[in-house]
């Protein structure tokens, strides 16, 4: 009996000393993250948006634990990105760094987003070629051309994906998107596009209209370009409708035209145009002679003096 009751003993003793090791490391460890090291850092007192200068009412100076989350380039002085350019957005509470931010002596403005080897190119949108006014800056999209070649002998409208996954660098003067999450009813959208690109973009433009399609921020492969053709979108229609535009049409016959050609006393009526009559030539009509009696100085009459009139050339009416 006396062993039984040891055992009971033996096991309440060994889980008592468990839990007192166990709060002894809890203290240990509360103790070793009170003497944890601090830093000091800038961080944002309100959203920062990109491309704009920072000033001293969007920053301020705190005391935070040494964490790897702080980064090795973090600002501890305020005076230091005063005046600094955001290449890209600070959020509330977000700490500043330089690789947030633009080069020294960089300007305020878009010029802060475009990178070396990309061009800003604006293009017209309205609310259906620009997705309801959907597009804010900083999403992709795709750029699809709609115009009208020569295919032959006659003519077809073509549509055609000529860009793909294009940042969206404004929209109209809105370089940043907006908090509230609405879009901003634009005339033009800012595209950055690489150097070899900008010319595509505007033959594009100057040729036939062009359409934004949206693309999700998850989505980072290149679909192949896809292009359809007025044939593609109306079949055995199509044919048809090509089949009759090469049909010669039918000419009605004209009517000929007549002029009438006055060579001295003769006049002569030619056609033209149409189906030509044979020429109609008018001969002048002649004056009959007749017999005129002239009197002489001396009174008398000289007989049989014949004379011939001239008739005048005739004008056509």
């Amino acid at each position: 009996m006396k062993k039984v009751a040891i055992i009971p003993l033996a096991l309440g003793v060994f889980v008592g000393g468990a839990a007192i090791k166990l709060g002894l490391d809890a203290l240990q460890k509360a103790k070793a993250d009170s003497a944890q090291e601090t830093a000091t850092v800038v961080v944002a007192t309100a959203e920062i948006p990109a491309t704009s200068a920072i000033d001293r009412t969007m920053v301020k100076v705190i005391e935070t634990p040494m964490t790897p989350l702080i980064g090795v380039d973090a600002y501890g002085d305020v005076d230091k990105v005063i005046g600094r350019v955001a290449g890209y957005s600070v959020p509330r509470g977000g700490v500043v760094r330089e690789s947030l931010l633009a080069p020294k002596g960089t300007p305020a403005g878009l010029a802060v987003r475009i990178k070396s080897g990309y061009r800003a190119v604006s293009v017209k949108v309205n609310e259906v070629t620009g997705v309801a006014y959907q597009i804010r800056p900083g999403a992709f999209v795709d750029v699809i051309a709609v115009m009208t070649v020569n295919s032959g002998r006659r003519k077809q409208t073509v549509s055609r994906t000529i860009l793909q996954k294009i940042e969206v660098a404004a929209v109209g003067r809105l370089l940043t998107a907006s908090t509230d999450g609405k879009g901003k009813a634009a005339k033009s959208v800012t595209l950055l596009v690489k150097d070899t690109e900008a010319p595509k973009l505007h033959l594009a433009q100057t040729r036939g209209k062009l359409t934004l399609a949206l693309r999700s921020d998850d989505d980072k492969l290149d679909s192949e370009d896809g292009q359809s053709t007025e044939g593609d979108l109306l079949g055995e229609l199509a044919e048809q409708v090509a089949a009759t535009a090469l049909e010669p049409e039918e000419t009605k016959p004209q009517k000929p035209r007549a002029i009438m050609v006055v060579n001295g006393l003769a006049r002569r009526e030619h056609l033209i145009g149409g189906e030509q009559a044979p020429a109609r030539e008018e001969r002048p009509r002649r004056t009959p002679r007749r017999a005129i009696t002239v009197a002489s100085p001396s009174g008398d009459a000289e007989e049989d003096d014949e004379r011939e009139e001239t008739p005048m050339a005739e004008i056509p009416d």
